[in-house]
């Protein structure tokens, strides 16, 4: 199960980059807004996380789990168990950054138990 926490009330995870926005569409106007996400993987293989930001999480997993990703070559196979998603870049590598400051198991558990 994916959870996502997102102000502007989307429900899955769309396919988001700069070809290819997010649109919203209002009653007066169409309104495009780029999405950037924080999203935490677990291991199927061992049960660790791995937290990161981008623009395309289906890209960005597709890429983890075809071991293009270093960090987490020795994690395969993955899976995307929670998200945030944000309007700029900036705040969602900020509250990525914040994630992995608090280097405990049990608060990145907490995310997406408690959700």
């Amino acid at each position: 199960m994916v959870i996502i926490i997102c102000n502007y009330g989307i429900i899955g995870i769309p396919t988001v980059s700069r070809e290819n926005p997010v649109c919203f569409i209002s009653k007066d106007f169409p309104l495009i807004v780029y999405m950037f996400y924080l999203y935490i993987l677990k291991s199927s293989k061992n049960g660790k996380h791995y937290i990161g930001s981008t623009s395309n999480p289906e890209k960005r997993l597709k890429k983890h789990n075809a071991g293009k990703i270093r960090s987490t070559k020795g994690l395969i196979p993955l899976k995307i168990v929670y998200t945030e998603c944000y309007s700029t870049n900036s705040d969602a590598r900020k509250r990525e950054s914040y994630i992995k400051r608090q280097k405990s198991r049990r608060y990145i558990e907490s995310l997406f138990n408690n959700s």
